[in-house]
């Protein structure tokens, strides 16, 4: 997935990404956490190691999930956007950045902190790019997402069933989730 990425930065002429979208962060990392309520970036060079940019206490987390990523922690007191100032210029992202101006998750502030912190970056919107990328399915995701809509079917089966007149919804609920761990769900 990371390398399918890459390509498609590297066709919109970037030489480093900076996602910033939850989707387009576990897409590329497997990163899945309750963390993305606060700021949460990737900087994801063409060449080279990726940097993950989040809170300093999502370290453990980071580490369990995204391994192969450099982790730039900050903490509350800190400004996010150095750190992602300090990741863009490690990886070597002198020139050119693709950058997903589209994110619910990239603070206008923040936004602009980065650009005046790097005057010399031409910024290329990529938002679309990687979505582009994220919508092309693998065999095997395919499988998982055939696999999903067949125990979501269940579950709904089970739940409607399960309805009616005088039914509690916590009961109802109960039967949907036992549905869906019994078959497989998790």
């Amino acid at each position: 997935r990371m390398a399918a990425v890459r390509v498609a930065l590297d066709a919109a002429g970037s030489e480093v990404g900076l996602l910033t979208s939850p989707e387009s962060i576990y897409y590329c990392t497997g990163l899945n956490h309750q963390g993305h309520f606060a700021f949460t970036a990737l900087v994801l060079p063409i060449d080279g190691d990726p940097v993950l940019v989040a809170r300093e206490m999502e370290r453990p987390t980071v580490e369990a999930q995204a391994t192969g990523c450099l982790f730039f922690g900050y903490t509350d007191s800190d400004d996010p956007a150095l750190a992602v100032v300090r990741a863009i210029v490690q990886v070597g992202g002198s020139a050119s950045v693709g950058v997903e101006l589209g994110s619910m998750s990239f603070p206008p502030r923040l936004w602009h902190r980065i650009t005046d912190s790097l005057p010399d970056v031409s910024w290329i919107d990529v938002s679309e790019t990687v979505s582009e990328v994220r919508a092309i399915k693998s065999a095997a995701e395919l499988g998982q997402v055939r696999r999903a809509a067949r125990l979501s079917d269940k579950a709904m089966r089970t739940g409607i069933a399960a309805a009616g007149e005088g039914g509690r919804p916590s009961t109802i609920a109960a039967d949907v989730y036992r549905a869906m761990i019994a078959g497989g769900s998790g």
